[in-house]
């Protein structure tokens, strides 16, 4: 496979968008997960921390329900 460099302006955005929106969702989960994995390589961790789960509890007011 032949890699291929491009660099884009910002008055260009359409194209980087109309490209990833014609990836798949799997296709997008799993460049963020390498982009992830990457970043971390850089910073010098040999594991990847975990995600943090945030959980916020509002209350509701009888009018919306």
């Amino acid at each position: 496979m032949q890699r291929r460099l491009r660099i884009l302006t910002k008055e260009d955005p359409d194209e980087d968008r109309t490209y990833w929106q014609s990836k798949s969702p799997a296709e997008r989960l799993a460049a963020v997960e390498l982009l992830r994995r990457n970043y971390y390589a850089c910073l010098g961790y040999t594991e990847l921390p975990r995600l943090q789960k945030v959980i916020t509890i509002r209350k509701r007011d009888a009018a919306t329900l």
